[in-house]
């Protein structure tokens, strides 16, 4: 587990966390889990311009659905941690209209359409 943090992680990031003496060696994961969250601050409005940015990035039909919402799930995620409520119906709405302006999911689209209120979740 240690050495996918180390792989993850930054340098600069790292170095914060290291003991000087023998590296790394004397953490666990978990204590370089919560020395990394508690070393990376908090969330400014770059940040977070840039996270909803990515909420609302168009799907790109060169990658499967499955990614395009793990990647806004990811992005919301980040938003709740730093105390950012996210509008689900805003995020729903955005991404009909990606896939309706993509012309790559019409019939999926229509099949949808066509079901009750209830059932489209």
């Amino acid at each position: 587990m240690k050495e996918k943090i180390i792989e993850a992680v930054d340098e600069e990031w790292l170095a914060k966390i290291e003991d000087g003496v023998m590296d790394l060696t004397n953490k666990i994961p978990i204590e370089m889990l919560a020395r990394l969250e508690s070393q990376g601050g908090k969330l400014d409005f770059i940040d977070t311009n840039e996270i909803k940015q990515e909420c609302d990035a168009p799907w790109d039909i060169n990658e499967h659905v499955v990614t395009h919402f793990n990647r806004i799930t990811q992005a919301v995620k980040q938003l709740e941690r730093a105390k950012i409520k996210t509008d689900e119906a805003e995020l729903f709405n955005q991404a009909i209209y990606t896939f309706k302006q993509s012309r790559e999911l019409e019939q999926a689209l229509a099949n949808w359409d066509a079901k009750d209120k209830a059932d489209q979740t």
